[in-house]
């Protein structure tokens, strides 16, 4: 993951975070310290950083489970990898919102564009997630029940 460079990010400061494909997440989660490590500078009183502003969508309003809440929302570029680092997509943006406080173990949610991206399916059990670049890829992945 990585700030678009046509939005004032940086190709060469990019990160890899652990991401949750959640068919209900409209948005990708990030953390403070993620955006720290992508290059993002803010100012003390502020959310709004000197050279990312244009990538900046300001506060929305984010659905949860407990009610609406505000955060603020930024676009990020992605890209999905094997666990040997070779990529299985090419990069494409998301809205991601900052979760400021996440509570201990607070899981990364992927955002709706991953989903368009890939064939992405579990199996009985739902012990694991299989994706594949093509839609008869998928097929061959999945365990035989």
């Amino acid at each position: 993951m990585r700030l678009p460079t046509p939005l004032g990010g940086n190709d060469n400061l990019f990160v890899t975070l652990p991401t949750l494909n959640d068919t209900g997440s409209s948005a990708q989660t990030l953390f403070r310290n993620d955006l720290r490590q992508m290059g993002f500078i803010e100012t003390p009183a502020t959310f709004y950083p000197g050279s990312y502003s244009q990538g900046i969508l300001g506060s929305i309003p984010i659905t949860t489970a407990n009610g609406t809440v505000r955060r603020m929302a930024l676009i990020t570029e992605n890209r999905v990898v094997k666990p040997d680092g070779t990529a299985m997509t090419g990069w494409y943006w998301e809205i991601a919102i900052v979760d400021d406080y996440p509570a201990p173990a607070t899981t990364r949610l992927s955002g709706e564009n991953l989903r368009t991206q890939l064939y992405l399916a579990t199996a009985p059990g739902n012990h694991g997630l299989f994706a594949s670049q093509k839609r008869g890829g998928i097929t061959r992945l999945l365990p035989t029940v």
